[in-house]
C-alpha cells in the first residue's frame, strides 16, 4: 500500500517537472519570436530611413529645399555687390569653370574713308602719246632703255580662223624688243596695230605664222613676237604699224613701204 502511494506520487512530481520543462520552452520560443519581431521591424525602420533619404536626395528641387537649412541656403545664393557699381553676380567661385580668353579689342575706324566712282561718273580719258615715226627698218624708243624693231615684215596668204577675221593677202611682222635698262618688264600686253594707205586699219588675222609677245623680258634680254594684217597689195605702200608695251609708255610708230 505505502509502494503504490510512493509511486504515484513519484509519476505526480515528473509531471509536474515535465510541465515546467514544457512551460519554460515555450516561454524561450515566444521571447525568441518577439526578438525576432523586433529585429525585422528595426530592419523594416531602417529600410524605410534609408529610402526615404534617398529618394529625398533623389527629388526634385523643391523637395531638396524643405532639407536644407534655410539661411545657409540664403547665403549661398545670396548676390554679391560690387564695390565698383557693376551689377550683381550670383554665381559663386566654381573649380569647374573654364575660363575665358579676353576677346581682341575692336580695329579702329576712325579717320576718313575713301570714296569710289559710281556708274554716273564720267572718267576723263587718257591720250597716250605717240612718238615721232621712224623707217620701218629703224630703231624706236619707248624710253627708259626699252627698244622696239621690225625684223621681218612678209607678204604672206592668211586664212580667217575665227569670226570678225577676212582671209586673203596680208602682211607678217615681226616686233623684237629689247629691254637694256635694270628692270624687268612684262609683254603681255603688247598692242601692234597696222594701217595701210590713207590710214585705213588692216584687221588683225590670228592665223598661222601669228604668235603674238608674253611673259617676261628680263634686262639684257630681246623677244620676238609675229602679228599678222589683212591688207591688199595696193594698200602696202604707205603702210604704219604702231606698238604699244605698256599703258605707262608712250607709242612708237614704224612708217614705210611694205611692197607691191
Amino acid at each position: 500500500m505505502t509502494t503504490r502511494r510512493a509511486r504515484g506520487a513519484s509519476l505526480r512530481s515528473g509531471r509536474t517537472v515535465l510541465a515546467g520543462i514544457v512551460g519554460l520552452g515555450l516561454l524561450l520560443g515566444a521571447a525568441a519570436c518577439t526578438s525576432s519581431s523586433t529585429d525585422a521591424a528595426s530592419s523594416s525602420s531602417s529600410s524605410s530611413s534609408s529610402s526615404g533619404v534617398t529618394s529625398s536626395t533623389e527629388s526634385g528641387p523643391g523637395e531638396a529645399t524643405q532639407l536644407t537649412d534655410p539661411s545657409s541656403s540664403y547665403e549661398r545664393s545670396a548676390p554679391t555687390v560690387p564695390s565698383d557699381g557693376a551689377p550683381a553676380s550670383t554665381a559663386g567661385p566654381s573649380s569647374d569653370a573654364t575660363p575665358t580668353t579676353p576677346s581682341a579689342p575692336p580695329v579702329s575706324t576712325s579717320g576718313p574713308v575713301p570714296t569710289s566712282g559710281d556708274i554716273n561718273q564720267v572718267v576723263p580719258e587718257r591720250e597716250i602719246p605717240t612718238n615721232s615715226a621712224v623707217q620701218l627698218d629703224g630703231t624706236a624708243d619707248f624710253g627708259d632703255k626699252i627698244l622696239a624693231r621690225l625684223t621681218d615684215v612678209k607678204a604672206i596668204d592668211a586664212t580667217a580662223r575665227v569670226p570678225g577675221e577676212i582671209s586673203g593677202a596680208a602682211l607678217a611682222v615681226t616686233v623684237e624688243i629689247e629691254n637694256t635698262s635694270s628692270d624687268p618688264i612684262g609683254l603681255d600686253s603688247v598692242t601692234v596695230n597696222m594701217t595701210g594707205a590713207d590710214d585705213v586699219p588692216a584687221p588683225p588675222v590670228t592665223t598661222d605664222p601669228a604668235s603674238p609677245l608674253s611673259g617676261t623680258l628680263m634686262p639684257g634680254e630681246k623677244k620676238s613676237g609675229v602679228y599678222v594684217f589683212t591688207i591688199p597689195a595696193d594698200s602696202r605702200g604707205s603702210v604704219g604699224v604702231t606698238v604699244l608695251y605698256s599703258a605707262g609708255a608712250p607709242i612708237v610708230l614704224f612708217q614705210g613701204n611694205a611692197g607691191g
